[in-house]
């Protein structure tokens, strides 16, 4: 194949086009530009203005220049090129349409592994991407002004933190001899405190977390825990097999009744259509 004739840069830029193509980009070289063919297009080897290296793709939606991308081969530490990007984005030629300017996105790819800068996130930095956004993504950013982060940011202070309840951790509910009632919510009402909550204090199983707590965090995630799951971390103490088992067996056995209840119900909810009875011979 040709491609096992290129050096591993060439490769990178092959699998970085894929990656465009597959996320919406129409990938064109710099000689044989047309920014009309489509919403989202990606340039090669764009000159920027005197000073500047050429970007290794400059991005644009709706003929308005968006950022750029750094080709690297495979294997290159990412975050020791981030400078690049920021000249790219800051280089742009003079005459050149952006509605924002440095340009506010900047990926770096080996085309195996991909960085993304969003230049709207306070504080912004790169993060690893699993593909290259859609252009209909970054104008909505262009548009907006702003992300998830920027918004987090911006909120009023009586609301920028965040309580949550652990009602799940060491709990054990099942469907049929642990349900779920009425009394196992009486703590989190209680600590919840309706009537004041500037009054909220943290218990065990109720925590608070600040906007910076929850930044702080791989790509911002919700996903939270803090108590010691004993059924995870002691398994001295873990139930026979046997018991585990039933116990199993006692959840799936409830969950299929209530889906053979849920059936019996749209059955006879579904009108009859004429012929659908067998005729006697």
């Amino acid at each position: 194949m040709l491609e096992d004739y290129l050096d591993p840069e060439q490769r990178a830029r092959i699998d970085i086009d894929r990656l465009l193509g597959a996320s919406g980009w129409n990938v064109q070289d710099y000689k044989r530009v047309n920014l009309g063919a489509g919403r989202g297009v990606a340039v090669r080897e764009y000159k920027m203005k005197d000073g500047y290296e050429a970007a290794d793709y400059l991005l644009f939606v709706d003929r308005g220049a968006v950022g750029s991308i750094e080709a690297k081969k495979a294997g290159s530490t990412l975050t020791g090129v981030e400078w690049q990007s920021t000249k790219y984005r800051q280089g742009l030629p003079d005459g050149i349409s952006a509605l924002v300017k440095p340009l506010p996105f900047a990926f770096e790819s080996t085309g195996i592994e991909t960085r993304f800068t969003n230049g709207f996130d306070p504080e912004s930095a790169s993060r690893n991407v699993f593909a290259f956004f859609k252009p209909d993504m970054l104008e909505q950013w262009m548009r907006g002004r702003t992300t998830l982060r920027g918004r987090l940011h911006d909120l009023p202070e009586l609301t920028r933190e965040l309580w949550i309840y652990d009602l799940r951790t060491n709990m054990h509910f099942t469907l049929k001899e642990n349900q779920l009632r009425r009394p196992d919510l009486d703590d989190f009402v209680s600590c919840y405190s309706t009537a004041d909550r500037s009054k909220r204090v943290e218990t065990e199983r109720f925590h608070r977390f600040t906007y910076d707590d929850l930044i702080a965090r791989d790509k911002a995630s919700l996903d939270i825990t803090w108590l010691r799951d004993e059924s995870l971390e002691d398994a001295a103490n873990l139930p026979a097999p046997a018991i585990l088992a039933a116990e199993i067996v006692e959840d799936l056995e409830a969950a299929l009744a209530e889906f053979s209840e849920v059936a019996a119900s749209l059955a006879a909810a579904q009108p009859k259509v004429p012929g659908d009875a067998a005729t006697p011979a």
